[in-house]
């Protein structure tokens, strides 16, 4: 992970920092005015973000649910 713009340790704090900002700046000039002020480069980015979002929500969407289920079969396996 060395040619990452963050360190392991706070990767998930930074990019949600940047998230943010980018939505508090679609908040602030509307969605679609956001996006039409984006040079190509930008857009471009802007893109793949959605792209990676609707990746990185299915993936933690399973993650999580298999963290769920292995420590509620832990407690279950105390029981």
């Amino acid at each position: 992970m060395r040619d990452y713009p963050n360190m392991s340790y706070c990767m998930c704090n930074n990019t949600e920092a940047a998230f943010n900002q980018i939505l508090d700046a679609m908040d602030e000039q509307g969605d679609v005015e956001f996006v039409k002020e984006l040079s190509m480069d930008e857009l471009r980015s802007f893109n793949e973000i959605a792209f990676m979002a609707r990746q990185f929500a299915q993936r933690a969407e399973r993650a999580v649910d298999q963290v769920i289920n292995d420590r509620v079969d832990e407690v279950l396996d105390k029981e």
